[in-house]
């Protein structure tokens, strides 16, 4: 019984109006193309009758364990599909698109199957028509390989002889297969070949059919655990790795940028990608291989595991508070194809030597802070406000001004506000590493005149060291290089006044490379962002208290600086300590300032923290510290102000009385228009 697909073919079906106008050869034309897309022939199920075969004829049967037993002329039992033995037809001209499969289809045409037997001396291409073979192919081409499996195993089966099966009374010892197509016996290659196979494929179906019957093949590795599969030791000794390098170089900067607002999100820094750090994994994993008993992964299972075990741990993009030479050496660098060879490396040289030098600061940054936090948990008494130098240690605090908000806020904010300027509000942050808290000072409008320079910066300063400090002997400072507000002279000597005074036994001011000065104070900042997205705020208490909920666990302190029971007093500080102090000879140069009770008036400025100390006497003779300097007058909004945002922002507000209250002055006669 032969086993094979029919499909049914129709007439043309292009309606005889549409053509009646046409010339014939666009019709013919019209037909070819119509044929090629729609048209379909039968394969018309011929009587086995029209070819005998003895039953002891061996010419179209096959033995699955013996490829000599196969009766062809030829020994072209190749891939049929790839015919390497078949020369391509050149002098041929196709009415086709000469695509792969065009190309394969001729060439067998051509060569033919090389069997000569079974069609007394005609090869079976030659011998069934070529219209069949050729539409049968390409349905079987089109089935998927569970569907032709199947179709090929129950053509198989009702002509198999298996060991099982006995002939002539002997048991069989190897398998027996004979091949069938539309009605004909046919070689094992023309087989194939019309089923869009392999021969190898052909004969690993039979076997399959022995053994599992008529059920697709699966492949022998299916539910099976690879070789070299990942283990789970292996697995969390990468996570391990991963999780360690995120906590020894993270930057504490979740919630600052956009693109990361989880605060459980650790962002690394951008100078070094995924394949450096795995390259810092593969050193160390080869030079303690010995104690690992498992071999060393690729990089794209490094990642694969960072991704699935780690995905909280990022490397940040480059993309804000870009290092301003950082930027110049890449672009000399990236530009630099006509430069000579001297030229280039004096440029990496001096690109080296930056990042060298960041990465000094940045260390000595992380190695204050874990002495900060060793020397805060012995500390008997972890409130803050005491007394200024009772206790014998050393405590690290961190200092920076915050981008300023703008109030009345709302989460769902009306449009024509974002037109206008609302009330001001300044944020300075005081954050001590140790315990992980932050003191936001929140400073109003009204007290603009004292400004964001060295005066605020100062008088805050004291006011800190004054009511939060844990009265550590001990400190050290860390800023960043804005010279107008924290590296200048007034700071510099206003930790010489407080050793001076008994206030410190020693105090250090130390700041990191510009442009890579990213430390605990955004960390903080960035909680209060998220949470201000979120807030309505129509006073200053309003935004005390977006501070206090902006941190679940009390790490950011709310400080308003006109608090009844703890004002920030502002002094001009500039013009006192002016008068004591000279100013640091090259100060912007330097980034590392320590100053001692036991050398007073004297400052040990250091470049970087690897370079050796230089001492710098700045006192002036004939001067004390004794006394505070003159407090600064606060003058509050000037009149147009007030009546630009009673007028402008009041309608806007749903309760003007805290921020855009109405003036108890005369309106001025010129509009004043503001910048936000």
């Amino acid at each position: 019984m032969a086993s094979q697909c029919s499909i049914t073919s129709t007439a043309s079906t292009i309606p005889y109006e549409e053509t009646s106008f046409l010339n014939q050869e666009f019709v013919d034309e019209l037909e070819i193309v119509h044929q090629l897309y729609f048209g379909n022939s039968e394969l018309n199920d011929s009587s086995p009758n029209d070819v005998y075969f003895s039953e002891e004829s061996d010419d179209n049967f096959d033995d699955d364990n013996d490829d000599e037993n196969i009766h062809l002329d030829c020994s072209n039992d190749e891939n049929v599909n790839q015919q390497p033995e078949i020369e391509p037809i050149h002098n041929s001209t196709p009415s086709r698109p000469c695509d792969r499969e065009y190309v394969l289809q001729e060439n067998f045409k051509s060569n033919t199957c090389g069997c000569t037997r079974l069609f007394n001396g005609k090869p079976c291409s030659e011998a069934i028509e070529w219209e069949k073979v050729i539409n049968y192919r390409l349905s079987c081409l089109e089935k998927s390989k569970e569907e032709l499996d199947l179709l090929i195993k129950v053509q198989l089966f009702h002509h198999r002889k298996t060991p099982d099966s006995k002939s002539s009374g002997n048991v069989r010892q190897r398998p027996h297969q004979t091949y069938f197509f539309a009605g004909f016996a046919v070689c094992r290659t023309f087989f194939a070949f019309v089923h869009g196979l392999h021969r190898k494929t052909i004969d690993s179906i039979a076997k399959s059919l022995d053994t599992d019957f008529l059920v697709p093949r699966t492949h022998g590795n299916k539910g099976m655990v690879p070789h070299n599969a990942v283990t789970l030791e292996q697995t969390q000794a990468v996570k391990h790795f991963i999780v360690t390098y995120g906590s020894q170089y993270g930057l504490p900067l979740p919630g600052r940028l956009p693109n990361y607002r989880s605060e459980k999100n650790v962002l690394l820094p951008s100078d070094k990608t995924k394949a450096d750090i795995y390259q810092l994994y593969c050193t160390a994993f080869d030079s303690d291989n010995e104690r690992f008993s498992y071999r060393k992964i690729s990089l794209s299972t490094f990642k694969r595991i960072w991704l699935e075990q780690c995905p909280n741990i990022m490397i940040m993009k480059p993309s804000t508070d870009l290092c301003l030479k950082c930027q110049k050496h890449v672009y000399k660098i990236s530009h630099g194809g006509n430069l000579s060879e001297e030229e280039k490396e004096m440029l990496l040289s001096c690109y080296y030597e930056h990042v060298k030098n960041v990465k000094t600061q940045r260390d000595y940054y992380r190695n204050i802070c874990e002495i900060s936090k060793i020397n805060f948990l012995q500390l008997n008494t972890k409130e803050r406000g005491q007394p200024p130098c009772s206790v014998d240690t050393q405590l690290h605090y961190s200092f920076d001004y915050a981008q300023q908000v703008l109030y009345p806020h709302y989460s769902q904010q009306v449009g024509p506000i974002f037109f206008k300027t609302p009330r001001k509000c300044q944020c300075f942050g005081i954050s001590c590493e140790a315990p992980g808290t932050q003191i936001f000072y929140l400073i109003d409008e009204k007290y603009a005149c004292v400004g964001k320079g060295e005066n605020s910066v100062t008088s805050m300063l004291h006011h800190h060291f004054q009511f939060h400090a844990y009265g550590e002997k001990r400190v050290s400072l860390s800023m960043d290089n804005c010279s107008g507000q924290n590296k200048n002279n007034t700071v510099i000597g206003y930790g010489l006044w407080r050793v001076m005074r008994g206030l410190h036994d020693e105090i250090e001011f130390s700041m990191m490379e510009a442009g890579h000065t990213k430390f605990s104070p955004d960390w903080h900042f960035g909680l209060w962002k998220v949470r201000w997205r979120h807030s309505d705020v129509e006073s200053m208490d309003d935004i005390a208290k977006t501070v206090q909920e902006s941190s679940r666990k009390g790490y950011n302190i709310p400080q308003l600086v006109d608090d009844p029971d703890k004002p920030v007093v502002f002094s001009d500080w500039s013009t006192y300590l002016r008068k004591i102090f000279k100013p640091v000879p090259a100060l912007k140069k330097y980034h590392h300032f320590r100053m001692t009770s036991e050398r007073p008036g004297v400052v040990f400025v250091r470049q970087y923290a690897n370079d050796p100390e230089v001492e710098v006497n700045l006192l002036k003779r004939n001067c004390d510290v004794i006394g505070l300097p003159e407090t600064i007058d606060i003058l509050g909004l000037d009149p147009a102000r007030q009546w630009y945002l009673y007028e402008e922002i009041s309608p806007l507000c749903r309760n003007s009385e805290f921020a855009c209250p109405l003036p108890n002055v005369a309106r001025p006669c010129k509009k004043v228009k503001f910048e936000k």
